[in-house]
């Protein structure tokens, strides 16, 4: 009873302090239990800067709440407002684990940061924010039927893992992989996590002996993976652009003696990251490449032994019972013949007696032949008498 209690407040302990879940509740909750800071952000000093209380800023505001909107429903959106030369043109975007109130309150938070306290790039036409689950883009240009991904970023963990080609070739197939799913049959358009093993034996030393040990003591490493593309791409698209980013991976990520424990590229268009920590929630779509065995696992004789167990154990019973019932019928019966054969034999006895030759002999007159009658089925027929 302790543990199912012990067990209960730790779940909801992990509950009450996800961003996910404290965003589900209102608008503005998606921050509130913690403080989420951007990324990165550009300021495009050619995009120029607007006015406080201008035509731009107020169409910007106009924007913003369309975006909003549009986010909450899809976790995507794109929209302008406004005429030139005020019009305003944006989009917003979601992570696809991090949707409904939450990609909303997340975003209006984002965008009071940027337009009202002026975090960052205050008064700035042309503003790139990136999150760790939500990003958007506002300019005074249309970008929007630009495939361009400018502008983007990149990052890395510090930590490497010695063995550069093994653990990079891993990780390629695993985004590679993740991003065929999220282009051509991810039911989120656009989007798809991934799961790859990589054994202990591939894992050599790292930069940092912390990273090194937990790497040794784990033999069973797993990749993860997140790629994502705005829905308004084509599946064509959207891989194009996956692919253009996952070409730099080795450009950032690849050292001459060790590969970058994880790494992420942000654009405007598609991003991607893989770390060795799981990042995202997983779902029944999440690729799963080279699994390891889990630890205490069955093998299929394992099973078929366990589901033939699981069929006979109830039907051990009902034989036992059959077994002992047919054993007991078949007592009754040896007894009930036992006492038919008896009661025939005393019936046999009382109608038939049995003599001694000498007193036939003697009744026959030694089978004289004045008491013969004849030749019977079973040799000759002599009158007795008694």
């Amino acid at each position: 009873m302790q543990l199912h209690i012990l067990l209960l407040f730790l779940a909801v302990t992990v509950l009450l302090s996800s961003p996910t879940w404290a965003a589900a509740g209102g608008e503005d909750q998606a921050v509130a239990s913690q403080e989420v800071n951007p990324l990165h952000y550009n300021c495009s000093l050619s995009g120029g800067k607007y006015e406080p209380n201008s035509t731009y800023e107020a169409n910007l505001r106009a924007l913003a709440s369309l975006l909003l909107a549009e986010a909450r429903a899809t976790a995507f959106a794109s929209d302008s407002f406004g005429a030139a030369p005020d019009a305003v043109y944006g989009i917003a975007l979601c992570r696809g684990d991090y949707a409904g109130d939450a990609c909303a309150g997340g975003l209006r938070k984002a965008f009071r940061d940027a337009i009202d306290h002026g975090v960052f790039c205050a008064g700035f036409r042309d503003v790139t924010v990136y999150y760790d689950e939500h990003m958007f883009r506002f300019s005074g240009e249309d970008f929007r039927a630009s495939l361009t991904n400018a502008p983007a970023w990149v990052t890395w963990n510090m930590n490497g893992v010695a063995g550069a080609a093994a653990f990079g070739d891993r990780v390629m197939e695993l985004i590679n992989t993740t991003a065929e799913f999220a282009a051509w049959n991810s039911s989120k358009r656009g989007y798809a996590t991934g799961e790859a093993g990589f054994g202990e034996l591939d894992v050599g030393a790292t930069r940092l002996g912390l990273v090194e040990q937990q790497c040794r003591s784990s033999p069973d490493l797993v990749i993860f993976a997140l790629v994502q593309c705005t829905p308004d791409l084509s599946p064509a698209g959207c891989l194009s652009c996956l692919a253009g980013i996952a070409s730099q991976m080795p450009r950032w990520f690849a050292g001459a003696a060790d590969y970058r424990l994880g790494g992420r590229i942000l654009g405007v268009r598609c991003n991607l990251r893989y770390e060795v920590d799981r990042f995202f929630l997983e779902s029944n779509e999440t690729i799963k490449i080279h699994m390891p065995k889990q630890k205490g696992g069955m093998s299929k004789t394992d099973i078929a032994l366990i589901t033939i167990s699981g069929v006979v154990t109830p039907v051990l019973p009902l034989i036992l019972i059959g077994f002992i019932v047919k054993k007991i019928r078949d007592c009754k019966l040896r007894r009930e013949l036992g006492d038919w054969e008896k009661t025939v034999t005393e019936e046999i006895d009382e109608r038939f007696s049995l003599y001694p030759f000498s007193m036939i002999r003697d009744a026959t007159e030694n089978f004289s032949a004045e008491n013969r009658l004849g030749h019977g089925s079973f040799g000759q027929v002599y009158r007795v008498v008694l």
